[in-house]
């Protein structure tokens, strides 16, 4: 109902809505992009495999923190962006959203049309690592350099995230706690437990040390949990977590 929606598409009482988006994809080669699709993997999955059908040229493009599963999906992982040093992908991202959330004039460092200085550039690099390169935490760490210094937001991060919180928008891209929340919701009890196990490891881990702190024939659940983007690999032989 909502492609049909952004399409112009009425539905009608005993309209077959799939069937008619099917005849109206198969018009051009188009790329259909769906964005977090988390909630909705195996209607999506259902949906594409119809519409295909009878739209053989369409491509589509889904985000999601887990696999539809389907048969004819390829997977491309995102890691985060680059985060070491000046030059890095995350300090590019994070100085330009400063710029976009207007960061006032008489804060330590202005982005105008002269360049920011070493130190400012070695303070976004800080901020950046600290945070791993996640682009949610960088959107969130330049809406609160609206109210603080580099400085001060850098040792703030150095002891916890509370900092990041905005006003808007509300929901799931609020705080990384609301981010966070939106996985867990999809998580069952039994992976809940597991990885809230693994999550007390001081270190990486391989699967033999998380079937030891969690229990015999956890293997599968440690598999699902990657599966879910909230475990990553770590490199290693054995693998590592």
């Amino acid at each position: 109902a909502r492609i049909a929606r952004v399409l112009d598409l009425e539905a009608s009482p005993g309209m077959d809505v799939t069937a008619s988006l099917a005849l109206a994809l198969a018009s051009h080669p188009y790329l259909l992009v769906l964005d977090n699709v988390d909630r909705v993997g195996v209607a999506v999955g259902e949906f594409v495999g119809r519409v295909q059908a009878t739209a053989p040229d369409l491509h589509v493009l889904a985000t999601s923190r887990t696999p539809i599963g389907d048969t004819a999906e390829t997977v491309l992982t995102l890691a985060p962006l680059a985060a070491e040093g000046r030059d890095a992908a995350a300090v590019t991202m994070f100085l330009d959203r400063l710029g976009s959330a207007g960061r006032g004039a008489a804060a330590p460092m202005t982005l105008s049309a002269s360049a920011p200085s070493f130190a400012d550039l070695e303070l976004a690099a800080q901020v950046c690592a600290r945070l791993d390169g996640l682009p949610l935490a960088l959107e969130l760490a330049a809406a609160v350099a609206r109210h603080l210094s580099l400085d001060e937001l850098a040792g703030r991060l150095d002891h916890d995230f509370a900092t990041l919180d905005r006003a808007v928008p509300e929901g799931r891209h609020r705080t990384l706690d609301t981010a966070f929340d939106w996985s867990w919701d999809l998580l069952t009890d039994e992976e809940r437990e597991v990885l809230c196990r693994l999550a007390a490891l001081p270190r990486t881990f391989d699967v033999d040390l998380a079937a030891a702190v969690t229990h015999p024939g956890a293997e599968g659940i440690v598999l699902r949990l990657l599966d879910h983007s909230l475990l990553v690999p770590a490199g290693g032989r054995p693998r590592r977590f």
